[in-house]
């Protein structure tokens, strides 16, 4: 059944009304954007957390990377809350995970052993990326279409913000006994502003119209791989599961290989993050880039230069005063523009390829490629590091040889979607 056609922020052409007219009365960006904030937030935890808990906990470094590995399980959450949200609608999906991650973060900083941690981060990390991936697709539902490039951007940037909130707060709690604890139960503030995003935030159009036509109640996740839609999937989720591994090695580990390998202060190191605050730039050069080159060219040269900057960073000797601080905090920004830019590419891509019935389904999907990704990241990194001894050399060798290899596989099956609409692209 054909998807409706899109002039307009969250307007569909219908039978009745064939030339919708523009409006700018859709989703709210308000509730859009601050919980796109939260959700990097508490993604970002885990990575400026580790040294901490790994103190109280007395972990080592494989053992570290052996339980964040088994939290990326929580992508069947993942999943099953994505699915629901092509099924019953976004609206719905958004207010559910927020609640039940707001749950989890309190369980996460009240955890008094690893093993109850791990349950409680492992539903943490399910609902946020579930929360995530919901907010993405709302977005470029409501959004016009010549549009839809700048608003990936802004939700990149504003979400940037709220991933720098811990970076800064890791710092001021360095010596506060279970300081990381209070880390978890900030995550747990959007619950009181649930009231208001309850009253704020509609359907959107595109899911209710989809809805009125029955396509939303007869869509199965299998239909991904029907003969229209399997290419562009396989390839999308091959190249999503290599590419997270790579990814995952060079930035979740980032700022613990600062702190415990190298040996320098969390404070200090803060603000080596916090200097790469311009990376955010990413994002407004990742959305022109894709409306002038194309999401596939901006997705892989991106994703390269996020390999190079991101290896270099953990070869970066310590013991040399400023010229470690100043190239640490060159490298890292590096990579993390390249991540930003690749992000917004990326977002397009996940909601342009999929009609309105499988949009939220896909990126479930993607959710656990990732997070096979994710695990075997974590799972080979404890393996490589206990053979091996060395970090810079164990995570050139894990992130050179799975970025690399993801990007033949990506531009095997990704089609161009530059200049279409929604319903054009999915076709």
């Amino acid at each position: 059944m054909p998807e409706p056609q899109s002039n307009a922020l969250g307007d569909e052409a219908s039978p009745q009304n064939p030339e919708a007219a523009p409006r700018a009365d859709g989703i709210p960006l308000t509730p859009l954007f601050s919980l796109a904030a939260y959700t990097y937030y508490a993604l970002m935890l885990p990575m400026f957390a580790r040294p901490f808990i790994a103190r109280e906990f007395a972990l080592d470094d494989a053992s570290m990377s052996f339980i964040e590995g088994l939290a990326s399980f929580g992508a069947l959450g993942t999943f099953w809350l994505t699915r629901r949200a092509d099924r019953h609608g976004r609206r719905s999906a958004i207010l559910t995970t927020t609640i039940f991650a707001t749950a989890a973060s309190v369980a996460s900083g009240l955890a008094p052993t690893v093993v109850l941690f791990m349950i409680a981060g492992t539903a943490l990390r399910a609902c946020i990326v579930a929360l995530q991936m919901v907010l993405s697709v709302a977005l470029s539902e409501e959004a016009r279409d010549e549009h839809r490039a700048r608003l990936q951007s802004w939700f990149g940037l504003i979400a940037a913000i709220g991933g720098a909130i811990p970076i800064i707060l890791s710092g001021v709690l360095e010596n506060t006994p279970g300081g990381w604890r209070w880390l978890y139960a900030i995550a747990a503030l959007p619950l009181l502003a649930l009231p208001f995003v309850r009253r704020s935030l509609p359907e959107t159009r595109r899911f209710t119209y989809a809805q009125s036509l029955g396509t939303t109640e007869i869509s199965r996740a299998r239909d991904l791989f029907a003969p229209r839609y399997r290419r562009r999937s396989i390839a999308l989720l091959a190249a999503g599961t290599l590419r997270p591994i790579g990814l995952v090695a060079l930035g979740s580990w980032a700022y613990y290989h600062a702190v415990e390998n190298l040996g320098l202060p969390a404070s200090q190191v803060t603000w080596i993050f916090m200097g790469a605050g311009l990376s955010m730039l990413g994002n407004p050069l990742g959305a022109w880039m894709a409306n002038r080159f194309g999401r596939r060219p901006t997705l892989v040269i991106n994703v390269a230069a996020t390999l190079v900057f991101g290896v270099a960073y953990f070869w970066i000797p310590g013991g040399r005063g400023l010229m470690t601080y100043l190239g640490l905090g060159f490298t890292f920004a590096a990579f993390t523009f390249g991540i930003q830019a690749f992000g917004v590419a990326n977002r397009l891509l996940d909601s342009e390829c999929f009609p309105t019935h499988l949009r939220a389904t896909y990126t479930g999907a993607n959710a656990m490629a990732e997070a096979i990704g994710n695990m075997t990241s974590y799972l080979i990194l404890s393996l490589l590091l206990a053979w091996i001894g060395d970090f810079p050399i164990a995570i050139t060798l894990l992130a050179g040889t799975t970025i690399l290899a993801s990007i033949p596989i990506f531009l095997s099956g990704a089609p161009e979607t530059r200049g279409l609409t929604l319903e054009e692209a999915s076709q």
